[in-house]
């Protein structure tokens, strides 16, 4: 999915910030 290259290059409209709630969010979804 290219995750690094997201938060070193996030796609117009996403800040870090975001973007980086939203892997950890995800992260946390998958562990359960």
């Amino acid at each position: 999915m290219g995750i690094i290259k997201m938060l070193c290059d996030p796609p117009p409209g996403v800040s870090k910030a975001r973007l980086f709630n939203m892997i950890v969010f995800g992260f946390i979804m998958i562990i359960g």
